[in-house]
């Protein structure tokens, strides 16, 4: 008999620590639900106020590289306009040189006319007669 209580003693001392573990497992469980819920909850938030944050920077960044387009664009036009501007000054400069070349030209081709034609003979005066 007494073989018999001492295995009933210690198998229901064991049997009560394993309810004692079990009880003190199962409130660990449950805090660390809790405080992973919490975790949770705060993560969340974390990461919507960081997502506006983005949100808020990436229109700014937008606003100001709309800003900065149109400044470039401006401003190209603004260099378009003035290069065509200067173009047509240089087209001007140079139909006006090429006018007054041709005009060069012109008076030179008609001076060199005069001065390679012969004056003009009398014909009769320079040509010995054959009767003679």
């Amino acid at each position: 008999m007494a073989l018999k209580d001492f295995f009933n003693s210690l198998f229901g001392k064991a049997k009560e620590n394993t309810r004692e573990l079990m009880d003190k497992a199962e409130k660990t469980l449950d805090q660390l639900e809790d405080k992973g819920e919490a975790l949770v909850e705060k993560t969340k938030d974390w990461a919507e106020d960081k997502f506006e944050d983005l949100k808020t920077a990436s229109e700014e960044a937008i606003d100001k590289t709309r800003e900065f387009a149109g400044n470039v664009t401006h401003k190209a036009g603004e260099m378009v306009e003035k290069m065509g501007e200067k173009l047509e000054d240089i087209g001007d400069r140079i139909s006006g040189e090429h006018d007054k070349a041709d005009e060069k030209t012109s008076t030179s081709m008609a001076d060199h006319q005069t001065e390679a034609a012969p004056p003009p003979s009398d014909e009769s005066s320079s040509k010995p007669t054959e009767n003679a």
